[in-house]
């Protein structure tokens, strides 16, 4: 299930140019709820999705501007005005619900949309935070190496004590490895 498989009609064939875009709710990354779905073909998409499909009351309109409306179910129109069908109960009432539908879309598409803005403040505000951050670091470390200068000058026998100290771990590591490899040979049978 692709994406581009709520719009697929049998039999018809997308050019590679054609992009579609969706705005609204997701659920399990699946079109799921009320949205909107344009295509760069014009054609679009305006009511409830279930798992990436046309699955309740909405509006496509396609590229000649003809608009198809009703309720659907896999993609597929089962109830419309002009399909007289039994389980019809009131136009009104049919009329309302897909009204209903396609605000509820407009308004998931607009929330969408809002926090597609927020995500983009937030990301920049995090790469402006990140850089000044490194910055930060490199003049830490211009300050550091300019104190060992300093500290050099007044007393030649100092040495950095971090340095030594990851010396030191780092050979008692050492040491307790290679202890532990001898003492295995030690007590293997010969």
């Amino acid at each position: 299930d692709g994406s581009n498989a709520s719009f697929l009609i049998e039999d018809e064939h997308l050019d590679s140019s054609v992009v579609e875009t969706y705005m609204g709710e997701w659920k399990n990354d699946k079109r799921c709820g009320f949205g909107v779905s344009e295509r760069t073909d014009s054609l679009k998409y305006e009511g409830e999705w279930y798992n990436n499909k046309k699955y309740g009351y909405g509006v496509t309109t396609f590229k000649d501007g003809t608009k198809e409306e009703g309720k659907y179910k896999n993609n597929v129109l089962i109830t419309s005005n002009k399909k007289k069908h039994i389980f019809l109960i009131r136009s009104a009432k049919f009329r309302e619900r897909i009204e209903a539908a396609v605000a509820a879309a407009q308004r998931a598409a607009k929330i969408a949309m809002q926090k597609e803005d927020i995500g983009i403040s937030r990301t920049a505000t995090a790469r402006g935070k990140a850089k000044m951050a490194d910055i930060a670091a490199v003049h830490a470390k211009q300050d550091s190496d300019v104190a060992r200068v300093f500290a050099r000058q007044f007393a030649p026998e100092f040495q950095q004590p971090g340095a030594e100290i990851n010396k030191s771990t780092a050979n008692a590591a050492r040491r307790q490895i290679e202890a532990m490899q001898t003492s295995s040979r030690e007590q293997q049978p010969t």
